[in-house]
């Protein structure tokens, strides 16, 4: 941005930007009063405790209950838009295995249940209380491979990995018991149901083991025993996941199963949530490593970072960004830099295809499948739930009379 100014009235802001930006919508969501984040230290513990500042918006803080750890808001009587049809929401901090409990008990009144097959059957269970939300997310589940390992370098090796994995039987398993049409990814900017998604997998996508088995022995990786070797050394995979996930249980069983098959052997080390990427996944402590990517409705901008090629620092570190797969080309960087100038939606869409067309080949990472965006929402509650791509309208959440 280049400059911020006042426009017409007290409601319009002028904002100029630099240069151009194909995702300056996305800006705007969510907007912070200056006095929240106007330095560092303000930033990172201006929230503890208080809320610091105004706030806007259909509702505003009411109240903070450490001991019982619950955030409460009102109705904003200044509020410029429709009157909330809410008097207050009451916030409360519960443990991610308690939630469906807390329904159940008439504690809360929703829970999210993702790809959860566990909390799938117990909102099947309390049929009578809840309503089942369902959309597409925004998100996805996916394997990054870390192309820094030497024995993952190789294009060839990393190809050779995503035509080892079946992808569909993968999506069947972990979609089919949410009662969801199981359907693989592949597309790493744009969603199945995203209008600017696109097929750009081509041959890279495909499930055929014995290419894969092809690609391994012209990689010098040849079989001995179960297990193929290349000068003396096991082609192992270090196999990265978060502990308590239950998604990432079934994938990586399922993808050691089908790697095994072409002579790959896998190692699945889990390791507790709070140390996944903090000790693991950011210094590159893996080989593979299974876990979901986020999006939004302007997708381009926010995945720069996570293929952007990695480049040395004045203190020779490394600097990744997010592109924990260390995988990248100067061609892609290029590609990015002309998408996000782009303010024809339609011809940055293009580009960010043709991003996506060149990720397939160099293989940073394996798209599995769209995670569901799925809710149990007690029956009652509407204008809440399931929401895809769209936001959230707090003023019109409500209980029908």
């Amino acid at each position: 941005m280049e400059s911020v100014t006042r426009g017409a009235g007290d409601r319009e802001v002028v904002v100029t930007y630099a240069r151009r930006y194909t995702d300056w919508r996305a800006v705007f969501t969510p907007l912070y009063p200056r006095s929240t984040t106007s330095d560092p230290d303000t930033f990172n513990n201006g929230w503890v405790g208080r809320v610091p500042g105004p706030t806007a918006g259909p509702f505003r803080f009411a109240a903070l209950d450490e001991t019982a750890r619950t955030v409460t808001l009102e109705r904003a009587p200044l509020w410029w838009g429709n009157r909330a049809k809410l008097d207050r929401i009451v916030y409360q901090g519960i443990d991610a295995n308690a939630t469906a409990d807390a329904v159940d008990n008439g504690e809360a009144d929703f829970f999210e249940i993702a790809a959860n097959v566990n909390l799938y059957g117990r909102a099947q269970q309390m049929a009578g209380k809840v309503d089942v939300k369902r959309a597409g997310a925004p998100f996805y589940r996916h394997v990054t491979i870390n192309g820094s390992r030497p024995h993952l370098a190789d294009v060839r090796v990393r190809q050779a990995l995503a035509l080892a994995i079946d992808r569909k039987t993968i999506a069947e398993a972990l979609l089919g018991p949410l009662n969801l049409t199981p359907q693989v990814l592949n597309n790493r900017i744009y969603m199945p149901n995203h209008s600017r998604y696109e097929d750009n997998a081509g041959p890279a996508g495909a499930y055929r083991p014995d290419q894969a088995r092809a690609l391994l022995d012209e990689a010098g990786w040849r079989l001995s025993g179960g297990t193929r070797t290349k000068d003396g050394r096991p082609l192992t995979i270090d196999v990265v996941i978060s502990s308590g996930i239950a998604e990432s249980k079934t994938e990586t069983d399922l993808i050691k199963t089908m790697l095994g098959q072409v002579g790959v052997a896998v190692t699945v080390r889990p390791v507790p949530a709070g140390e996944f990427f903090s000790k693991q996944v950011t210094p590159g402590n893996f080989d593979i490593a299974v876990f979901t990517w986020g999006g939004r409705p302007f997708p381009i901008s926010i995945n720069e970072s996570i293929f952007a090629n990695p480049t040395r620092r004045g203190d020779g570190q490394l600097d990744v960004q997010q592109n924990y797969a260390r995988i990248g080309s100067e061609e892609i960087d290029a590609l990015f830099r002309s998408a996000n100038s782009e303010l024809d939606p339609a011809a940055a869409a293009r580009i960010a295809n043709e991003i996506d067309g060149k990720l397939w080949q160099i293989l940073p990472n394996i798209p599995l499948y769209q995670r569901p965006d799925l809710w149990a929402v007690r029956k009652g509650l509407v204008n809440f739930g399931a929401f895809a791509y769209a936001s959230r309208v707090y003023e019109d959440i409500g209980w029908l009379a």
